[in-house]
């Protein structure tokens, strides 16, 4: 139960880390203060959500509630105030909101290297994903949008996929004994994170970035929506790995 709780707490955090990380990718002026106020109501409900998980199981044990609240505030006030230019203002909101969650991942994450190297990228991949997906339906708003933006996300997604894929590698050799692949569920979660998180990802990656190349961006945005699913699959799993038996996968 523990491993559970600590996993769909963990994700939302992440899914609000990763989300907001990445929207300097997307110009303002372009692609409109909507776009940024919709990526705001976003991660603010995500925020919301974890932060008052975290508040029921663990109190204000430290300063991790006190981080969301902070973050939870510049999301509300970013959103009801972002105009298509990004102002200073909203930059010092974005760095807050950023600022806020490295905070969050870093006391909920604990305090080895290898954990917070571990779950930053996990925070990534998702986010990315999931923000690859929304800016993907953005351009069902406004077709005559440039394609660069969403390449941008999957050359980065390809960097994160191959640094995931070696950490989980040597994670994988060092402790493949705790794994108890004998057992058959284990196995078979296993077998789902190794395809659904990596080999189907990098799949449907490759077929959209060439769907993005021929400017066919409905194609490419409905799977985005498919990779957004494996993503979560993946990392959920990825998760309950870590909490439950202590190995990076």
């Amino acid at each position: 139960m523990g491993a559970l709780k600590n996993t769909a707490q963990f994700f939302l955090f992440s899914l609000t880390f990763g989300i907001i990380l990445f929207s300097p990718i997307v110009k303002s002026k372009e692609f409109g203060g909507g776009f940024f106020r919709l990526i705001n109501t976003i991660c603010g409900v995500c925020l919301f959500m974890a932060t008052a998980f975290y508040v029921v199981f663990f109190g204000f044990e430290n300063s991790l509630p006190w981080l969301g609240l902070l973050g939870l505030s510049s999301f509300f006030t970013s959103s009801i105030l972002h105009k298509d230019q990004r102002s200073t203002a909203m930059w010092v909101h974005y760095f807050i909101q950023v600022g806020c969650l490295i905070g969050i991942l870093y006391l909920f994450n604990g305090p080895s290297l290898w954990e917070q190297i571990f779950f930053f990228s996990s925070s990534m991949i998702l986010g990315l994903i999931t923000f690859s997906m929304t800016l993907g339906h953005w351009y069902l708003v406004n077709p005559k949008l440039s394609e660069k933006p969403l390449k941008i996300t999957i050359y980065i997604l390809w960097s994160l996929l191959l640094f995931k894929i070696i950490f989980s590698a040597i994670s994988f050799v060092g402790n493949k004994e705790q794994l108890e692949l004998s057992n058959s569920f284990v196995f078979i979660i296993f077998s789902m994170r190794m395809l659904w998180g990596y080999l189907i990802i990098a799949l449907l990656s490759y077929f959209t970035y060439r769907l993005i190349k021929m400017r066919s961006i409905q194609s490419a945005t409905g799977i985005l929506y498919v990779m957004t699913f494996f993503v979560l699959m993946g990392e959920l799993i990825s998760n309950y790995f870590y909490f439950k038996y202590g190995i990076y996968l």
